[in-house]
């Protein structure tokens, strides 16, 4: 018998059409719990009998309307804190900050947009660094524009009120010197809380740039994992509209997991240390501090792999290389040099090309008794090593179902399994464009880049399956043996750790989640058995 739903195929199709009309979310079918448990709650909070009444009540109201926001709120993960991404922190402080502020010395003006700022600490951070930067800042003038979908968090913004997590990421003397405790809240001090502009804004519409709402003519956007709940079509848009929106040599930061070069590609790519930022093409010559930081070439963006219909991989990979002199290297094995703590990270699972079956996504959106028969017989077939008939399994069942996400990333593995990796990239690949919330589907699309030698690549895939699931134990230690590998032993360790006290929490026997039969206590031996001795600090982020 078919698993129950919470929620019925039609209303889960409805309302994530809906959904993603009004605010460009896109809700997959994996996420059918969270929406379910999202409409259940805000449709009582709306005092709608049923889910017909709520649907007909979402279609009236504004999007920028509470009933939305009480929505909004329960279907994203708004997780963010201070000085989040020190690597993008430091770009901004040594380089694209001192940049723009010597552009504009003469005029002394800048235009900073914080894109789906969430509760503000992003543009909070960008405050305090321009405090930093500007000892006479009061002789500027500055706007740091700060928009949001969610009515909710920025109210929690404006009133520049936060908890200790929100500054687990940030030094102690930055938390003392501008902010006041009061109990276990720490309230902005007014220097810093009235730099910062706040306004609804829905980035799925099409009124940007505009004068009207402020995002014409900006030196920098900062729109960080908001891009991971859209689907491409729209990021495209947002994108080119982000382009529109900035002032000849302006700057596009993204998240470290959102940097798709093909999306972007009407930007100059630069590339520093740990970090991918995007620049608006202009015959303005840089100024000396970036030349410095950066040696100022920076070359148009290059084109990224179709996941779709992957290429062959040459003998030569494009990158943007890294700054003569700078602080970063491009994130690629040395050929030089040996790779470290072999083997690589998908044959520390298996051997050769045996990605471990693992546990899928787990949607069972499955309509009738024969889509499921189907499914588990494929599976079945898979852990007899059958995998040829288990193929057959899956994409008859993708025949009568072709969003499954639980066939289309079984696909993926049996392709890899079978060496094919370009073939499992575009099954992956389709899986999340059904749902990008996939945190397992990344997991899988991060081994398979690393088999290519695409290190950079599967970095960004693993940082987006942690961003998901902060608890995923694989994840964390796929991105310490990939910082071993491109020598960066601080974050290596960093994600050891977590690992080790990830896997600690486990039952010995318990199998982790994205593997075949590898166990919380077999991966916690390796983990602890790693070379880290040389490690002789503690740190860094993902």
């Amino acid at each position: 018998m078919t698993k129950k739903r919470l929620l019925a195929d039609e209303n889960h199709l409805r309302f994530s059409e809906l959904i993603q009309t009004r605010t460009g979310i896109r809700v997959g079918e994996s996420r059918q719990e969270v929406l379910a448990r999202a409409l259940k709650e805000s449709a009582k909070s709306a005092a709608c009998a049923d889910l017909n009444q709520f649907f007909l009540c979402l279609q009236d109201a504004r999007t920028d309307s509470e009933v939305w926001n009480d929505l909004v709120k329960k279907v994203t993960i708004g997780e963010t804190y201070f000085f989040r991404d020190p690597d993008t922190i430091e770009a901004l402080r040594n380089n694209i900050l001192p940049d723009l502020i010597a552009r504009h010395r003469s005029d002394r003006m800048l235009r900073l947009w914080s894109a789906g700022c969430a509760t503000g600490e992003e543009p909070y951070t960008l405050a305090i660094l321009l405090l930093q930067l500007l000892s006479n800042i009061g002789q500027w003038k500055i706007l740091i524009l700060a928009t949001d979908i969610n009515r909710k968090a920025l109210s929690h913004a404006a009133a520049g009120r936060y908890r200790e997590w929100s500054f687990r990421e940030t030094n102690p003397a930055i938390r003392s010197a501008y902010f006041d405790p009061e109990g276990q809240v720490f309230t902005l001090r007014p220097a810093v809380r009235e730099r910062v502009t706040f306004a609804y804004h829905n980035l799925a519409e099409d009124n940007y740039p505009s004068p009207a709402n402020q995002t014409g003519n900006l030196d920098l956007i900062l729109c960080r994992n908001v891009t991971i709940y859209l689907p491409g079509s729209l990021i495209q848009e947002m994108a080119n509209r982000f382009h529109q929106c900035l002032s000849e040599g302006g700057w596009l930061i993204v998240g470290p997991s959102e940097t798709h070069l093909e999306i972007y590609n009407r930007f100059q790519t630069v590339r520093f240390q740990g970090t991918i930022t995007y620049r608006k093409a202009s015959d303005i010559p840089l100024s000396p501090m970036l030349q410095t930081n950066a040696s100022g070439k920076i070359q148009q963006g290059l084109p990224h792999p179709q996941l779709e219909k992957p290429p062959v991989m040459s003998s030569t990979r494009h990158a943007v290389p890294a700054a003569s002199g700078a602080k970063g290297t491009p994130l690629t094995t040395n050929p030089q040099s040996p790779p470290v703590d072999q083997p690589l990270l998908a044959s520390l699972l298996h051997p050769a090309y045996d990605i471990p079956i693992g546990n899928s996504p787990k949607t069972g959106n499955f309509t009738t008794d024969g889509e499921m028969n189907l499914y588990q017989q494929g599976e079945g077939l898979m852990r007899q090593h059958r995998y040829d008939e288990a193929r057959q399994c899956f994409l008859s069942l993708l025949e009568k179902k072709p969003g499954s996400t639980m066939a289309l990333h079984r696909m993926a593995r049996l392709e890899a399994n079978a060496g094919r990796l370009s073939e499992a990239r575009g099954w992956a690949q389709k899986g999340l464009d059904q749902d990008p919330l996939l945190s397992e589907t990344h997991y899988l699309l991060a081994l398979i880049h690393e088999l290519q030698e695409e290190v950079q690549e599967a970095l960004d895939c693993l940082k987006k399956a942690i961003y998901l699931d902060a608890d995923f134990v694989l994840a964390h230690f796929g991105l310490f043996h990939l910082y071993e590998r491109t020598g960066n032993p601080i974050k290596a360790e960093r994600h050891r750790v977590l690992a080790v006290h990830l896997a600690s929490k486990l039952s010995p026997d318990t199998v982790l989640p994205g593997s075949d039969d590898l166990t919380a206590g077999q991966l916690l031996a390796m983990a602890q058995s790693a070379p880290h001795n040389r490690f002789s600090r503690r740190g860094g982020t993902s």
